[in-house]
C-alpha cells in the first residue's frame, strides 16, 4: 500500500485517554490496521507519549487560546484528512464549528448536531437532556435545578455518603472528587458550580483508598515511573 492510498486520520488532543484508545484500536495485534492509515495528531503537550505514535504531530495551544482556530484551520488545509476525531470533549465543539464555518475544508467529523456537543460539556444540561428523554442517569443534585439547601439535605438523606462531586463544566474527570461527609460537601455546595451524584458502587470497597487522603479525594489517580523511581504523580 502506498502512502497516498492510506486513509488520513486527524486526531485532535491525541495525548488524551481517548486519543490513546483510538491509537490502540489501530495497533491491536489481533486485527492490526495501523499500516492502513496515516495518523496526524495535534496536542498541546509536547512530551505526551502518544505524539510519537503518530505519523505527523502538531504542537497546538489550548483550545481556549485565541490562535487555536486559525492554527487548526491551517493544519486541516495542509493535511487534508479524510476523517477527523476529536479526542477531547472541548475540542469537539470547536472543531465542529470550524468544519461548519469552513465548508471548503476536507475531512468528515463524526458527530451529531452541534447543540448536542454543548449538552455534553455541561453536566446540568446532560441531566436535563436525560430527564427529558427518560434516559438512565445517576440520582443527582444541582442547585439551579434541584432547589434549596433543604432539598440538598433531602437528597443526601436519600442517597447517603459518599457522593461524587463534579464541576458542571469540564471534561477528563478534572475536579471530580468523592465527598464523604457534610464537612467536605458544604464548601463545594457554596461554590454553586458542581453537580452532586450518588455513588453507584459499593462504598465498602473504597475504605483502603480513602485511608490515604484527608478530603476531596480524586475519583482517579495515577503515577508514572522511570527506572523504577517515581518522578510524577498526578490526579483528576
Amino acid at each position: 500500500m502506498t502512502e497516498n492510498s492510506k486513509i488520513k486520520i486527524l486526531i485532535s488532543s491525541v495525548g488524551s485517554f481517548v486519543g490513546q484508545n483510538i491509537l490502540d484500536v489501530f495497533e491491536y495485534q489481533g486485527f492490526y490496521r495501523r499500516n492502513l492509515v496515516s495518523i496526524i495528531g495535534t496536542n498541546s503537550l509536547a512530551e505526551s507519549p502518544n505524539n510519537f505514535r503518530c505519523d505527523v504531530c502538531y504542537s497546538v495551544p489550548d483550545t481556549s487560546h485565541p490562535d487555536f482556530i486559525k492554527i487548526m484551520i491551517s493544519i486541516i488545509e495542509n493535511e487534508q484528512p479524510d476523517i477527523i476525531f476529536s479526542a477531547r470533549d472541548e475540542d469537539s465543539v470547536v472543531v465542529a464549528l470550524i468544519m461548519k464555518d469552513n465548508s471548503q475544508l476536507s475531512g468528515l467529523l463524526p458527530c451529531g448536531d452541534i447543540s448536542t456537543l454543548f449538552i455534553g460539556l455541561n453536566k446540568a444540561e446532560s441531566l436535563r437532556f436525560s430527564q427529558r428523554h427518560d434516559l438512565p442517569f445517576a440520582t443527582s443534585f444541582v442547585s439551579e435545578i434541584s432547589g434549596s439547601f433543604d432539598d440538598l439535605k433531602a437528597f443526601v438523606n436519600n442517597v447517603g455518603f459518599p457522593l461524587i462531586s463534579k464541576p458542571l463544566k469540564g471534561f477528563a474527570s478534572k475536579g471530580v472528587v468523592f465527598v464523604r461527609n457534610w464537612e467536605e460537601l458544604l464548601p463545594l455546595y457554596e461554590e454553586k458550580i458542581n453537580i452532586f451524584q450518588e455513588y453507584l458502587g459499593n462504598p465498602d470497597t473504597l475504605e483502603d483508598y480513602f485511608y490515604h487522603f484527608t478530603k476531596h479525594i480524586p475519583l482517579f489517580i495515577y503515577s508514572c515511573t522511570s527506572d523504577n523511581n517515581l518522578f510524577m504523580c498526578d490526579y483528576y
